[in-house]
């Protein structure tokens, strides 16, 4: 599956999941066809419905990283229906100052296992995609971890190739 179908795919995802289970809270993250569900979940209905919606959406494969953390009384997230791909926990404080690009390009300079330094990242609408090159597979795959899992995320597209350093 070629890096813009893994786009598409994240994208029409992440809007079937807005549109019919209302949970920002899910991150959807697509690599070479196989799409990962992570986040936390307000139930594990919801968590269910999300894996059959992904199983449908004609991935590959489909991995269940998602954590069953009930939100508010009643289940409401503030703002989940007039904000889809929201991934911020409900009560978290207000973050003022770096942009989705600088916060994502921040949290792969914390993490050893990536280079950084060879890692452009673009953002289209709330869907991560990460360019360039890494020296090993572990080090493509946890760039998508990391950028996954930065608040405001709602998919990533690793369009990252590998090509060991001489």
């Amino acid at each position: 599956m070629s890096d813009w179908d893994d786009a598409g795919l994240a994208f029409r995802l992440r809007q079937q999941i807005d549109s019919e289970l209302a949970e920002p809270r899910v991150v959807v993250t697509v690599d070479d066809g196989v799409v990962t569900l992570g986040g936390d979940v307000r139930s594990q209905a919801v968590a269910d419905a999300a894996m059959q919606l992904a199983r449908r959406s004609g991935a590959h494969g489909v991995v269940d990283e998602m954590q069953v953390a009930p939100g508010p009384p009643g289940g409401a997230v503030p703002g989940g229906d007039s904000m889809p791909g929201v991934t911020t926990p409900a009560g978290a404080p207000a973050v003022i100052g770096p942009s989705l690009e600088e916060a994502v390009l921040a949290a792969l300079v914390e993490d050893r296992r990536v280079n950084e330094h060879l890692v452009g990242v673009r953002i289209d609408e709330g869907i991560v995609h990460l360019v360039g090159r890494q020296d090993n597979v572990d080090a493509r795959a946890a760039a998508g971890e990391v950028a996954a899992h930065v608040p405001g995320v709602a998919g990533v597209s690793n369009e990252l190739e590998v090509f060991p350093s001489v």
